[in-house]
């Protein structure tokens, strides 16, 4: 026999993961998109405009190997930098577009960590953290790259590790 579900489970249906990172993408599109044609500021020019490790295959080994060739020692977050100089020269929004595509898997991410733990509210938590304020120092400031990716990575790994910390056995 087949089992048809009751109505009550049937209302508490999670939305589709794909149709939820949609959402926070459109919206976090939205709030940030005031912030998306500004110009460099404060220290992006040091980390971006100017940083002339940006501009060849040399500059790329001097980012990994010279500790003193960029500003501060980010090997990774400015191999970022050099990978979108080739894409976008030194047009500030396409690095704003960069992290606010970062922090969009971000909220993405955490949504479904909380998903996969079954802790109720998940949506609402993610969304919670898409659109809270202390955020946007991170998204719209170029150079706070390093915040973005780093818990891109921090959640990345957690996802992938909650199969091997189940608390509850199946």
């Amino acid at each position: 026999l087949m089992e048809t579900p009751s109505s009550e489970s049937q209302s508490r249906v999670a939305p589709h993961p794909g149709l939820v990172a949609a959402g926070l993408v459109c919206l976090l599109l939205v709030i940030y998109w005031p912030s998306l044609t500004g110009d460099f500021l404060w220290d992006d020019d040091d980390y971006v405009e100017y940083n002339q490790t940006l501009e060849s295959l040399e500059g790329l080994g001097q980012i990994w190997f010279e500790l003193c060739a960029v500003p501060q020692y980010y090997p990774l977050v400015h191999t970022t930098y050099w990978i979108e100089f080739r894409l976008w020269d030194r047009w500030s929004t396409g690095y704003r577009i960069t992290n606010l595509l970062l922090h969009g898997a971000n909220c993405c991410l955490l949504f479904l960590i909380l998903r996969r733990l079954k802790i109720p509210g998940a949506l609402l938590a993610a969304l919670i953290f898409a659109t809270h304020p202390i955020m946007v120092e991170s998204v719209a400031w170029i150079t706070e790259r390093k915040n973005v990716l780093s818990l891109f990575f921090y959640l990345w790994t957690l996802l992938i590790s909650i199969p091997l910390f189940r608390l509850d056995p199946e």
